[in-house]
């Protein structure tokens, strides 16, 4: 869900190298085009900061630690023949994430419908750090945590939260 509202306030993401910048020197040329008079590039900045909900922050999400390697490994390798193996082998490991998103999705469609059958999703959320204080020797001995699980039923469309 935040990743979908994020993306709404972006410009464009698959541009990543777009600025305000760029885009007043495209408004610029537009204007000349049309024959039209230009605004100064300081006030274009500032209706585009005060009166547009964008920006243009790349979008981010929760990778695997396997998708992480692969990223590292590729954009490090110069031997070509490695680095197809390498992007062969993360091809793979895609192919098998998708096969079992969909897997899990088939499940969660059997939920909504069966109520004989129903299908839960399980997070752990946040570990919530419970003791904090500055003194060093009563931090180390008091180290406890407050876990945050969620769990979703399909059929009851519903969420519970335990802590």
């Amino acid at each position: 869900m935040w990743l979908t509202q994020q993306a709404a306030r972006l410009v464009d993401p698959t541009q990543p190298t777009l600025n305000v910048h760029k885009m007043y020197d495209l408004y610029v040329d537009r204007c000349c085009n049309m024959k039209q008079e230009a605004v100064k590039y300081w006030c274009y900045r500032e209706v585009f900061n005060t009166r547009f909900n964008l920006s243009f922050h790349q979008l981010r999400k929760d990778t695997c630690k396997q998708c992480d390697i692969y990223k590292a490994q590729t954009d490090s390798e110069r031997d070509q023949v490695k680095a197809s193996e390498i992007k062969s082998q993360q091809e793979l490991h895609l192919r098998k994430a998708e096969m079992v998103r969909s897997n899990m999705q088939s499940h969660n469609d059997i939920g909504f419908t069966e109520p004989d059958n129903d299908a839960f999703t399980f997070d752990l959320q946040k570990v919530f750090s419970v003791s904090y204080t500055s003194a060093n020797e009563a931090y180390y001995c008091r180290q406890f945590s407050l876990y945050n699980h969620s769990f979703h039923s399909a059929f009851l469309h519903s969420a519970v939260v335990e802590q």
